[in-house]
């Protein structure tokens, strides 16, 4: 049964080690974030690979899980939060605590890249409205 759970609910894809199809599926780390925030927002953790560039937000057993880039230590883990919804649900009360960030700091941001481009092409810079 157990089995049959996780599949319904888990896409499982190979791994990548060609940066460069990497590159192609995952083309902006930020986007990735961008969904263990809204996931966090959501009070859901993350199951993340040890040491990957988009793990470093987290904090292991603390706002999200990490497991070391191994299928059968990652299928491991996930039985084990299965067995243990208290564990999940508490790493994800900790992950819309320390992950979300507010609307006003992640629009902030978008206008500082769009500045930082702007600037680089030489032209007017955008004002935030609510300054």
């Amino acid at each position: 049964i157990l089995d049959f759970l996780v599949s319904l609910n888990t896409l499982f894809h190979q791994n990548l080690m060609d940066r460069g199809e990497h590159k192609g599926i995952f083309h902006d780390f930020p986007e990735f974030l961008f969904v263990v925030r809204e996931a966090a927002a959501l009070h859901t953790p993350s199951v993340m690979a040890r040491g990957s560039t988009a793990s470093a937000i987290l904090t292991d057993n603390l706002n999200g899980f990490l497991v070391d880039n191994n299928p059968d230590k990652f299928a491991a883990l996930l039985r084990e939060l299965i067995l243990d919804p208290d564990r999940v649900h508490k790493a994800g009360l900790q992950a819309s605590r320390t992950l979300v960030r507010s609307w006003e700091d992640c629009v902030g941001e978008a206008i500082d890249r769009y500045n930082t481009l702007l600037r680089s092409r030489g032209l007017p810079l955008v004002e935030p409205v609510w300054k």
